[in-house]
């Protein structure tokens, strides 16, 4: 995993369940963080304007990938 990834990427990760070993992380040049998990693409923003409920709507969209 990458030491720059915001803390609410991380926090979702916890909150979603999945180890972090079977979620891919990439940034874009436009500063957005996309996961792949199983293959499927999520995108994240870097600076959300609420990054508890960022976190929650990113665990959530990762335990539907799974």
């Amino acid at each position: 995993m990458e030491e720059t990834m915001m803390k609410h990427i991380r926090e979702a990760i916890r909150l979603s369940g999945i180890p972090a070993g079977e979620i891919e992380v990439s940034n874009t040049k436009k500063g957005h963080i996309h996961l792949r998990c199983n293959g499927r693409l999520i995108v994240c923003s870097s600076t959300p304007s609420d990054p508890t409920i960022a976190a929650r709507n990113i665990a959530n969209d990762l335990r539907k990938r799974t």
